[in-house]
């Protein structure tokens, strides 16, 4: 069973918080948490 969730990280979360909360409902024995993306700053 594939399972997907993508959102945007909130300012101030931390990513490690967001991943172990993640992690603690992921039941299968191997697969993929998470993919990040890069977020470029423009001024």
């Amino acid at each position: 069973m594939t399972s997907r969730c993508l959102g945007d990280f909130v300012k101030g979360r931390r990513k490690d918080d967001v991943m172990h909360e993640h992690l603690a409902r992921f039941t299968a024995q191997q697969g993929v948490l998470f993919i990040g993306r890069i977020q470029e700053k423009t001024s």
